[in-house]
């Protein structure tokens, strides 16, 4: 009887211990599922670049972590793994790169700076999420360019990513829960036709002032280099007008300015939700006003900017010239106009000739070609200048869109963290992003289409699909994530084929995490041990019943 009840309590001990590894309260052995052997958090290093990127490739830039006892050099998208404790992150650029050119910002889990070193503090904290994300942002700003005033608190309902220097402008109304605000914006630009249409060919005008009067106040702002204007307001009625720089007149619109009253103006609500989240705060927060409210302008006056791509001269001498289309089929006609104001003689090549001062002609392009005019006056002579090009493989007469670049800041899937979608187009007028096959993001603003940006939540592995178009005609480009440690693709992610939003909870373990016992992802060998030990007891019980 004994010896029975010393196997009884044995059998009874077996199953306590397997049930508490189970239930997470012992540790369980490592196995092949195990994500770290050590109390660690992996940090994943990842670049992006805001704006142009001069050629550099986000592999071109790694990255130095140095800590207690860690000096080692992390590549773009990859992840270390770091045990509690204080650790430096120092960017490292390629041959060529000017820092001095180019500003920095640090974002994720590491410190906010603007220096080419930032910190990272690991806590127990971070060791139970099993993973961070780090990510150091670069955007071309030389020495020499003018610094950018705005508001540079992303917290702030109208933050400008592209601002130097904050101007004291930030508004935090709707974040604090005060009066809702609203967004007025639009473009200045050089109408050379004056048809009051901002034409692919027409120059955006950079730090012009626009002015936005109130019932008792006064607010100023300057176009960026893309002619692009906005202010963040609050409910009431307002009069937009800009400030004409001398040698140029308003032609758009006419009146010269726009009465505004908001939210009766309103076009665009706020976005609703879900589609909020895959678009910056600012935006998803800020209902957009009526418009965009543009302002038109023609050069008047004395040499200056040389018209639509002259290079200037003396006194009133200036010339432009443009063609009905830039980008055509072999053989095609195309129509040239120009026009050289002050101009006593006119040149064009290309066997043309002598011509008027102001005239158009069409001709017939069978290979690609630059029609430059020169106009002379009696001081001085100014040139401008066209380029047509031929496609290859034929079509019609105008150009079809391009998707250039289309790219994911961080391409690795980390569940829950944001990452930035970048592209860059041309020869379109609508961009649309979906997310395996949903649409997240749709634009019909020129800049935007042209380059910009949208900041994306990760709930699963996502396929992301651009299309630009114009018209009938689209390209396509597309940009994936990819597993820790290799593959990509939109299938067997956390949540299943369904795009998940924010505050979802998603009951799963990330790839490559840890065994977690009762809620993780497998069975291991405390669950097999509590089972066959609860078995045992029942036969012992049972035994022990018989032999009484």
């Amino acid at each position: 009887m004994q010896v029975l009840q010393i196997r009884i309590a044995l059998v009874a001990l077996t199953f306590i211990l397997g049930l508490g590894a189970s239930m997470g309260l012992l540790p369980t052995a490592v196995t092949a599922d195990t994500y770290n052997s050590e109390e660690t958090v992996a940090l994943t290093v990842s670049k992006a670049i805001s704006g142009v990127d001069l050629g550099y490739a986000l592999s071109d830039f790694s990255y130095r972590v140095s800590g207690p006892g860690i000096d080692s050099v992390v590549a773009h998208g990859e992840a270390i793994d770091l045990p509690v404790g204080t650790y430096t992150i120092e960017e490292l650029v390629p041959a060529g790169f000017v820092k001095t050119d180019w500003r920095i910002g640090w974002y994720g889990a590491c410190d906010a700076g603007s220096a080419y070193s930032t910190t990272i503090t690991i806590d127990d904290g971070n060791v139970d999420h099993g993973w961070l994300d780090c990510q150091a942002d670069n955007q071309y700003r030389p020495v020499n360019q003018p610094e950018i005033e705005g508001c540079t608190d992303p917290e702030a309902d109208n933050y400008d990513p592209a601002a130097d220097t904050d101007d004291g402008s930030c508004i935090y109304n709707n974040n604090g829960g005060g009066d809702e605000t609203y967004l007025i914006e639009g473009y200045v630009w050089h109408d050379v036709d004056e048809d009051g249409v901002i034409d692919e060919d027409e120059d955006r005008l950079e730090d012009w002032e626009v002015q936005l009067l109130g019932t008792d106040n006064l607010a100023t702002t300057s176009t960026d280099i893309d002619g692009y204007y906005q202010f963040v307001v609050t409910a009431g009625t307002y009069t937009l007008q800009e400030v004409v720089e001398e040698n140029w007149q308003q032609v758009y619109p006419t009146p010269v300015t726009y009465v505004i009253t908001v939210p009766e103006d309103i076009a665009a609500q706020t976005i609703p939700f879900p589609f909020n989240m895959f678009v910056s705060v600012a935006h998803a927060q800020t209902p957009v006003v009526g418009g965009p409210f543009n302002f038109g302008n023609i050069f008047t006056g004395n040499g200056g900017n040389g018209g639509n791509g002259g290079n200037g001269g003396n006194g009133s001498l200036s010339c432009t010239i443009s063609a009905d289309a830039n980008a055509v089929a072999e053989g095609a006609d195309v129509t040239l106009t120009w026009d050289a104001t002050g101009a006593t003689t006119a040149l064009l090549n290309n066997g043309v000739g002598t011509t008027t001062a102001t005239g158009s002609l069409v001709v017939s392009v069978t290979n690609d070609v630059t029609y430059t005019l020169t106009a002379s006056d009696a001081q001085s002579t100014t040139t401008c200048s066209v380029d047509i090009t031929v496609r290859s493989g034929g079509g019609g007469g105008s150009r079809g869109p391009v998707c250039e670049a289309f790219t994911l800041a961080d391409t690795t899937f980390v569940s829950g963290a944001t990452s930035t979608l970048m592209w860059e187009t041309r020869f379109g007028n609508e961009v649309v992003i979906t997310a395996n096959g949903t649409e997240i993001f749709a634009t019909t603003t020129d800049d935007v289409v042209d380059m910009g940006s949208t900041a994306v939540l990760a709930t699963e592995l996502t396929t992301y699909e651009l299309t630009v178009s114009r018209g009938s005609r689209t390209d396509t480009c597309s940009v994936a994530h990819t597993r820790p440690g290799g593959g990509s693709g939109s299938s067997g992610g956390i949540g299943g084929g369904t795009p998940q939003i924010l505050g979802e909870q998603v009951s799963a373990v990330p790839l490559g995490a840890p065994n977690t016992g009762l809620g993780g992802a497998s069975s291991s060998w405390p669950q097999w041990a509590a089972l066959v030990s609860f078995l045992l007891i029942v036969a012992g019980l049972g035994y022990v019943r018989r032999r009484s």
